[in-house]
């Protein structure tokens, strides 16, 4: 999630420098790294769900238990992932972002 922040730095320059607000900026950030996240959960999730079924439904119950927690922990992480590298990027001045990105 760092580096796809900083690698995004151009364009939070240019979005600042065209007026845009630093919330709309956060929302932005952080909706992109969630639906990356989220990408990731599910198909790890998928890949377990159908490893346990292919190896019977024993503890299945307790499969569902921990993929939920475990998700819902992944997911917070890759989001405080995002926080130092957003915040760097939203104290660059826009035209230094634009000239060094």
């Amino acid at each position: 999630m760092s580096v796809t922040v900083a690698r995004r730095t151009r364009e939070i320059g240019l979005r600042s420098a065209l007026g845009a607000s630093t919330g709309r900026l956060l929302v932005g950030i952080f909706s992109r790294a969630a639906l990356l996240v989220s990408a990731g959960i599910v198909a790890g999730n998928v890949f377990i769900l159908v490893a346990v079924w292919m190896g019977g439904e024993a503890g299945m119950s307790f499969v569902l238990n921990a993929l939920m927690r475990t998700s819902a922990v992944m997911l917070v992480v890759g989001l405080l992932a995002c926080v130092e590298p957003a915040r760097r990027a939203l104290t660059i001045d826009p035209t230094t972002a634009l000239r060094d990105g």
